[in-house]
């Protein structure tokens, strides 16, 4: 039986083939391809709802993280909005406003509250939200930060965490 004969030729290509596609695959969902550049990192740990996270270290010493979040769901953004509004409004010292604004091509209900963070406990972030529907579910856009007001820099970088359309 010749090495290269009709059957062992085919056999060979087609394991061959079967082979390049399986390692392509493997490359391919290996490679991750970050959304935001250094000084952002990712955050391998995601999780369920998360699609991105990134953390960057701030001069000061703090911590701010970028997330994209989402949830298949009937929730709509402005309730959501008014349910955080509504959480927000019975902490002591934090002030909050809420509008709509245009990110990823369409118009989100946006909040920021700040007053929250406080530099005796590194759980209490300051807070920039995007919430916003796309086919059947709804995305978050989180900014968490310690900073009195937002970095124009971090929420611009927010926009780069958008889902592909």
């Amino acid at each position: 039986m010749p090495l290269f004969g009709a059957e062992g030729f085919g056999a060979n290509v087609s394991n061959a083939i079967t082979s390049m596609i399986a390692a392509l695959l493997v490359a391919v969902t290996a490679q991750t391809t970050a959304l935001l550049p250094p000084p952002w990192q990712a955050v391998p740990d995601l999780k369920s709802t998360e699609y991105a996270r990134y953390s960057r270290l701030e001069q000061d010493g703090s911590n701010s993280v970028l997330i994209g979040t989402r949830q298949v769901c009937e929730c709509q953004p402005a309730t959501a909005v008014q349910m955080l509004a509504t959480q927000l409004h019975n902490v002591p010292g934090v002030s909050e406003e809420h509008d709509t604004k245009a990110i990823c091509g369409q118009d989100a209900q946006h909040l920021v509250a700040t007053g929250i963070a406080r530099p005796d406990d590194a759980n209490r972030h300051n807070l920039e939200v995007f919430f916003f529907r796309r086919g059947t579910a709804m995305y978050g856009l989180e900014y968490f930060f310690d900073a009195p007001t937002p970095m124009t820099d971090a929420e611009a970088a927010l926009a780069a965490l958008c889902p592909a359309s």
